[in-house]
C-alpha cells in the first residue's frame, strides 16, 4: 500500500479533471442532520423548534443504527422541521451557519489537498447532502465555484421541509457524477476525489485519483485493498453525532 498522504502525480498525468471532495465526512467532520438541527432550532416558534429537534436526533439515529433505516430516508427526514421558514431567513442562517460552525471545522489535510488540486489545475467541486443555503456560501469562503448540492423545495418564499430535484444521499449515482462532470467539461479519469464513509465507494471509483480522507473503517479497509491513499486520522465510530472534540482518531 502507498503510504498514506498526498496523493501521487505522474509527470504524464493528465490536467483536465475536478477535485470532488465530500463536505460530509471528509472537509469536515460534521454530519448533514446536524445542520438541520441547528436550522430548525432557530425557528420562529417554540412548537418547531422541538419538532426540529426530535426529527434531527431520530436522522441521527438512522444513520447510526441500519434497523432504523438509513441514508435517503434519514436525510429526507431531516428537514421536515424548516417547514414554513422563508427563503431569506433560510439563506441568513445557512450563511451563519457555514461561518460559524462549518468553516472552522474544516480540517487542515483537506485544505491542503484542495490547494494541491488548484495547484495541479484540478477544479475543485464540492459534494453535500447539507442543502445549497449552507454548502454554497462554504463553498464560496473556501474559493470553490462549484457545488453539488441538495435543494430545499419552496412553495413561494416559504419552505416545503422537502427535498427538490435530484437528490444527493450518502451514495452518489455513477451517472449522475458522469452528468456533472460532462457540465463541467472534465474528465472524470483524470480527476480526484476524497470520500469519508463506506457509501463513498462509488465516488472514489468512478474517477482515476480516489482518495479516502479521514476514513471510517469500511473505506479505510477497501482503501487498503484497493491500494487507494490514506489521508488523515480515521474517522471514530462515532464520528456521525458530530463532536468535533471526538471525531478523529
Amino acid at each position: 500500500m502507498r503510504a498514506s498522504g498526498s496523493e501521487p502525480h505522474p509527470a504524464s498525468e493528465p490536467t483536465e479533471g475536478a477535485a470532488f471532495v465530500r463536505l460530509e465526512g471528509a472537509l469536515t467532520p460534521l454530519p448533514a442532520w446536524r445542520a438541520a438541527q441547528w436550522l430548525a432550532t432557530r425557528a420562529p416558534s417554540v412548537r418547531r423548534r422541538l419538532i426540529g429537534g426530535a426529527l434531527s436526533l431520530l436522522s441521527a439515529g438512522r444513520s447510526l443504527h441500519p434497523t432504523f433505516g438509513a441514508g435517503r430516508d434519514a436525510l429526507r427526514t431531516s428537514f421536515l422541521a424548516l417547514e414554513g421558514l422563508s427563503r431569506d431567513r433560510l439563506e441568513i442562517l445557512g450563511e451563519d451557519y457555514a461561518r460559524e460552525h462549518l468553516l472552522p471545522a474544516v480540517t487542515p489535510e483537506a485544505r491542503r489537498l484542495l490547494d494541491e488540486a488548484r495547484a495541479r489545475s484540478r477544479r475543485p467541486v464540492l459534494i453535500a447532502e447539507t442543502p445549497s443555503v449552507i454548502a454554497a456560501p462554504l463553498a464560496a469562503a473556501l474559493g470553490i465555484d462549484e457545488v453539488i448540492a441538495n435543494e430545499l423545495a419552496f412553495e413561494g418564499d416559504r419552505c416545503t421541509g422537502e427535498l427538490g430535484g435530484e437528490l444527493i444521499g450518502p451514495e452518489l449515482d455513477p451517472r449522475h457524477l458522469a452528468r456533472h462532470a460532462e457540465r463541467l467539461g472534465v474528465a472524470l479519469a483524470a480527476s480526484a476525489a476524497y470520500g469519508a464513509t463506506g457509501a463513498d465507494r462509488l465516488l472514489l471509483g468512478a474517477v482515476g485519483w480516489p482518495c479516502a480522507l479521514h476514513p471510517d473503517a469500511e473505506l479505510a479497509r477497501l482503501a487498503r485493498d484497493l491500494d487507494w491513499p490514506i489521508v488523515g486520522p480515521m474517522r471514530a465510530p462515532l464520528a456521525a453525532l458530530g463532536g468535533l472534540g471526538e471525531a478523529w482518531r
